[in-house]
């Protein structure tokens, strides 16, 4: 019961890049908790010059800016995995 209950509750959000140009506000309205599962790894046929540099801006930057948003929207937690 608990389950369904939860599932009826959760809004998944699936976006195809996170830096720190995304403005999540819209996405964020209503939310209490954000769970941030997004990240940039394992890259095949990597195009990006410089890939450390590519996955500090998706991974740090537009983490923190989601972080950030978040903290603004008024979420309360914000998990990262």
């Amino acid at each position: 019961m608990f389950r369904q209950a939860l599932k009826e509750e959760v809004e998944v959000a699936q976006v195809s890049d996170t830096d720190a140009n995304i403005n999540w506000m819209s996405a964020l309205n209503d939310v209490q908790v954000v769970v941030h599962t997004a990240a940039r790894v394992h890259v095949m046929n990597e195009t990006e010059v410089d890939e450390l540099t590519e996955c500090r801006r998706a991974n740090v930057a537009g983490t923190l800016e989601l972080a950030r948003q978040s903290v603004e929207a008024g979420c309360r937690s914000f998990y990262i995995y």
